[in-house]
């Protein structure tokens, strides 16, 4: 999903307990972030969250190597992974600010 009002990169845990508010059945049908796949994978431990127009996410502050879908190449990149979601509707793996 691409938000024109941040910079932010949102990407869902696949251990988001939190994501099944609203939409529980579309998140419960979107690709999710291992921690455990990336050798890259580092956490500041920082939690953050980040209000919406309609909505808010809830994280903490994440880094890695991070790819979209179909792009070749990778970038190192700092994100929000998302452990709580709500009142977000629509299909999406995660968010990425337009502002980027």
């Amino acid at each position: 999903m691409f938000d024109t009002g941040s910079s932010y990169l949102v990407i869902l845990n696949k251990d988001c307990k939190g994501c099944l508010s609203t939409s529980s059945s579309i998140l419960n049908k979107t690709n999710k972030y291992d921690t455990s796949i990336s050798p890259f994978y580092q956490t500041f431990y920082k939690e953050e969250s980040i209000s919406y127009g309609i909505g808010f996410t809830k994280g903490i502050q994440a880094y890695d190597r991070v790819s979209l879908n179909g792009v070749k190449g990778s970038v190192d990149m700092k994100f929000l992974l998302a452990d709580q979601i709500s009142d977000l509707s629509g299909t999406y793996d995660g968010i990425i600010g337009a502002l980027y």
